[in-house]
This record gives C-alpha cells, sequence and structure tokens, in this order.
C-alpha cells in the first residue's frame, strides 16, 4: 500500500493508552498491511470502518480479484441524499472472464 489512509474517527498511528489495531485487506492486499490505527474504545464484530480518500485504489482497480466485487459508486448530495450510481456485481466478474 503506497500510503496510510485516514479512518474516520481514529488516530493515524499506535498510540499508547489506546485501543491499536494493524488493518490489512482481502483481496491484493491480503500480505500487505495499510498500517496502525488507534482508537478509543475497542473494535466490535459490526463496527463500521471508514477508510477516507480511496477511490482512487478500489473504483480503478481493473480486476474483481479474488471474486471480491468492486464498491458501488453513488453520490452524497447534501440534503437530497444518497443517489446510487452504479452496482457491481457476478455479471460484470463473469464478463471480464472472456
Amino acid at each position: 500500500m503506497p500510503y496510510q489512509p485516514k479512518i474516520r474517527g481514529a488516530c493515524q498511528e499506535a498510540k499508547e493508552g489506546k485501543f491499536a489495531y494493524r488493518m490489512g485487506g482481502n483481496s491484493c492486499l491480503a500480505g500487505d498491511y495499510m498500517g496502525y490505527w488507534s482508537f478509543d474504545k475497542p473494535l466490535q464484530p459490526g463496527d463500521s470502518i471508514l477508510f477516507e480518500d480511496m477511490i482512487h485504489y478500489t473504483v480503478v482497480k481493473t480486476t474483481m480479484f479474488n471474486g471480491v466485487a468492486h464498491p458501488a459508486i453513488g453520490i452524497w448530495q447534501g440534503e437530497k441524499g444518497f443517489t446510487l450510481l452504479r452496482k457491481f456485481g457476478y455479471d460484470d466478474y463473469k464478463s471480464r472472464m472472456d
């Protein structure tokens, strides 16, 4: 990973007295890690972790490595709310196999 993205609500490094975690990925980053972050409380199963400024990595990739789908693309427009622009599924994966 060429840089360490911000995680909303976390410190960008392991800090004494906080709960530190080393984050990695489940696709082509499976053998790599992205860095350490600290949180005020321990992470629990089901907690959301929001990596900021990652669109250049997640959307630009050209493969669905290990069957991991591309993220959906949408736009948040303040009071108008969220509009889904594109969602990827199995047919997108299958069409790349030709």
